[in-house]
């Protein structure tokens, strides 16, 4: 709304481009936790596919083990 008088118009123009700035602001902050809501949701999907091998005691076979699973974990991290 325009008025007669200059500062009038200049402090409605600050309302309006403060209320931009708090509403982009705001939605920023909106998508940074849907971001992170995705990234949870995909870590957990990862880590519910990781299972708990039979090993015998050996340390050979738990070495041989861990060469088996480390192009697994690679891919996660």
């Amino acid at each position: 709304m325009m008025t007669d008088d200059p500062k009038k118009n200049i402090d409605i123009g600050n309302e309006t481009t403060n209320s931009r700035i708090q509403l982009e602001i705001r939605d920023k902050g909106r998508l940074e936790n849907f971001v992170d809501a995705v990234f949870a949701i995909a870590m957990t999907l990862l880590v519910l596919d990781l299972s708990v091998p039979i090993v015998t005691d050996s340390n050979a076979s738990v070495l041989s083990f861990l060469g088996t699973l480390c192009p697994s974990l690679l891919v996660i991290f």
